[in-house]
């Protein structure tokens, strides 16, 4: 399939034992082997164009009608998800084929997508459409890389937005199959959930250092997939680029 999952983001999970034991697995971010295929460059450039950049008066914005927005749900398949959890725990144990029993306590009963799916249904988003994860992924790693917690509605509804008008921009888009979008989606989900709980106990047991190590990690990793969480502001309406 051409341009297939060319919007996946990919995550980069290794062990690190420099901070608490029960969460080594979520501590780093490093770069290494790819779990997935990632290209956030269009996401990127669509999102930072949107705040940089004044746009022409004759451009006319993208209709987000409800038959265009359903493009971004998918019907989730258990075998997909077991498929993307052995992958998950399997890149991890390279690493550290000692901490297999913690990881596979940790991804039973498919527990995390359940925790996503629960926060996200908090703020009136699903975990079952790309544009939503999305928009979650971001604004989980921005609150780690700037230490800074956000909990504004509208906030998190312009940045959904901008997500929305990017993918449906996108021509890889309508290659997507939904299990292409699921993959996606849980590997966010993966990714955003074990980096939450790593920073909340570090600051809760006033680990620094490891809090400060964390940040660094967070902040690089989406950098590297085109990103930069430190160059922008996220305020109520949303991601607002940095003035020099």
């Amino acid at each position: 399939m051409k341009n297939r999952c060319k919007l996946a983001l990919a995550v980069f999970l290794f062990l690190s034992t420099t901070v608490f034991a029960q969460y080594e697995m979520a501590s780093s971010v490093a770069n290494g082997e790819a779990l997935f295929q990632s290209n956030f460059s269009a996401i990127n450039s669509t999102l930072l164009n949107s705040y940089s950049k004044k746009k022409s008066t004759s451009e006319k914005p993208l209709a987000l009608t409800p038959s265009k927005l359903k493009a971004l749900d998918f019907s989730r398949s258990s075998s997909i998800s077991e498929k993307i959890k052995k992958l998950f725990i399997n890149q991890i144990t390279q690493a550290n084929p000692s901490a297999e029993p913690q990881l596979e306590q940790l991804f039973a009963n498919n527990r995390l997508v359940t925790e996503f799916d629960n926060l996200l249904a908090g703020y009136g988003f699903s975990g079952r459409n790309l544009a939503d994860a999305l928009t979650a992924y971001l604004v989980i790693n921005w609150q780690i890389a700037n230490n800074q917690e956000f909990n504004d509605p509208n906030g998190f509804n312009n940045v959904r937005r901008v997500m929305q008008v990017a993918l449906l921009s996108s021509e890889e888009l309508a290659d997507l199959q939904d299990r292409d979008k699921q993959t996606i989606a849980e590997t966010m989900a993966y990714q955003s959930l074990i980096m939450r709980t790593a920073y909340q106990d570090l600051k809760k047991a006033n680990n620094r250092a490891g809090l400060a190590n964390l940040q660094k990690i967070v902040h690089k990793s989406v950098k590297d997939l085109g990103f930069d969480l430190k160059a922008v502001r996220l305020t109520s309406a949303g991601f607002v680029k940095k003035v020099r």
